[in-house]
């Protein structure tokens, strides 16, 4: 493992559940860091291109196993609600995506993307109510920061298997 993202994925286990926003972001950069080995960039008139999201979701794709993450969705939990029960559940963060891993034909990965990205959106832009807009920013020590527990287990994982899979994966 390269010696980069796995400082990172040590600062980010350091860090105090009393500052879960920093924790999230932190875990978010490692898969940053791998967006390059992940990403199949198109080319478009001699301009690479690619959102950040489709780069993250490439990353989720391709360096998190499937299976492994639906079984570490049903068999892990916080507050006595597995982790799938936590992504489900509409009312813990206003204005994300929610993870349905027992909707059949739902694409986990996809939807797992759009989650973490809408949750890094709300933390990084905290810029006032735009006309249009309902989602709010993520502030330190409000009741949506304390609320992201589940989601940075989650995204612990998914980091600590991109990691893994980057690291044992030489055909990328």
């Amino acid at each position: 493992i390269e010696a980069e993202p796995l400082a990172l994925y040590y600062y980010a286990g350091t860090l105090r559940d009393d500052f879960p926003l920093l924790k999230f972001l932190a875990y978010y950069q490692i898969l940053e860091y791998c967006f390059a080995q992940y990403s199949q960039l198109e080319t478009v008139c001699g301009r690479r291109f690619s959102s950040e999201r489709e780069q993250l979701q490439a990353t989720i794709t391709k360096g998190v196993d499937h299976s492994g993450l639906i079984k570490f969705l049903t068999e892990h939990h916080y507050d006595g609600v597995a982790l799938s029960g936590h992504l489900a559940d509409t009312r813990r963060l206003a204005g994300v995506n929610t993870v349905n891993i027992d909707q059949v034909g739902q694409d986990v990965a996809r939807d797992l993307t759009n989650r973490i990205y809408s949750i890094r959106n709300r933390i990084v832009h905290a810029k006032q109510n735009y006309i249009g807009t309902s989602r709010e920013p993520i502030f330190p020590f409000s009741e949506e920061s304390k609320a992201l527990q589940p989601d940075i287990e989650v995204l612990r994982y998914v980091a600590a298997s991109v990691l893994i899979e980057s690291a044992t994966n030489t055909d990328e």
